[in-house]
């Protein structure tokens, strides 16, 4: 028997950038891509991430030297409206494939809150493609 459905993922870093006060809130973008076999159904989730996370809206980014974090959210959408998780039908992003590389993008937003120590702070999440 051979699979012939497939698909692969091509993602990059959701940068914030250096910031200087979290009293207001920030965002960022970055570009999910994904090619699939043709006619292939899929959906598109993302972990809570690395950081101690809870939920898509309440992700981590944490300070590896320290216990310090700084709370943010990824979302399917520019209005900050739609989490983006990692349950399928409730919050993943579905698609079906074009043989071609789809693009979708991740909306990042850091709300306003206390301001921790100066240092990186960082997160790693899983992109999964579920077909």
């Amino acid at each position: 028997m051979t699979n012939d459905k497939a698909c692969n993922i091509l993602t990059s870093d959701l940068d914030f950038g250096t910031l200087t006060s979290l009293a207001t809130l920030h965002t960022a973008t970055t570009s999910i891509g994904v090619t699939c076999t043709s006619g292939l159904p899929y959906n598109i989730g993302l972990s809570n991430g690395s950081g101690g996370g809870t939920g898509p809206t309440a992700r981590r980014m944490t300070n590896p030297s320290t216990t310090q974090f700084i709370t943010y959210g990824i979302y399917r959408d520019a209005g900050h409206s739609l989490p983006w998780g990692g349950t399928i039908g409730t919050n993943t992003v579905a698609s079906s494939g074009t043989g071609l590389t789809q693009n979708f993008t991740a909306y990042g937003r850091i709300p306003a809150q206390t301001q921790p120590p100066s240092g990186q702070y960082i997160d790693t999440i899983i992109v999964t493609v579920s077909y």
